[in-house]
């Protein structure tokens, strides 16, 4: 979260999208839809176009997971796996 705010005071446009993201999803910050609205703005005064499809989805009531989300899931459901076999040779 900090790499990401201090990327976006910087003036990274696409930290700006990632950010909003986080705010939008509520992703290591409480979610904030106004906060997700606003760094979707500044994001696409500086030219980021993915800051227009995300405002635009974020308005339409149409956001989607972001792949911060999707691609974490594969992670946690090899842990499980990993961990429920762990039990499973215990318990044998």
């Amino acid at each position: 979260l900090r790499l990401f705010e201090a990327s976006a005071k910087g003036g990274n446009s696409h930290a700006k999208v990632s950010l909003g993201e986080m705010y939008e999803e509520g992703v290591g910050v409480r979610a904030d839809r106004n906060k997700a609205a606003q760094l979707y703005r500044e994001a696409i005064r500086e030219g980021e176009v993915s800051g227009k499809r995300k405002l635009a989805d974020l308005l339409a009531g149409k956001s989607k997971p972001s792949l911060m989300l999707v691609s974490s899931q594969p992670v946690k459901v090899a842990a499980v796996k990993k961990s429920t076999a762990a039990s499973a040779k215990k318990q044998n």
